[in-house]
């Protein structure tokens, strides 16, 4: 994410999400940790949302 412009995209692309509950970004490194719940969101329609919009994801499981 480059700057300001892009953690508010992001923010706003997973906040409208159904499902999501938390966002928290960590723009040095680029890195999203959210809270969804997953009986009515999955992992899939966070990052179709997001490569919609031109920001891909990947998963990183701690």
């Amino acid at each position: 994410m480059n700057g300001l412009t892009d953690q508010y995209k992001v923010r706003k692309i997973l906040s409208s999400v159904e499902g999501v509950l938390s966002v928290v970004l960590n723009a040095g490194e680029d890195i999203v940790t959210l809270v969804y719940d997953d009986v009515v969101a999955s992992l899939f329609d966070v990052k179709t949302s997001l490569a919609a919009q031109g920001y891909p994801a990947t998963e990183v499981k701690p």
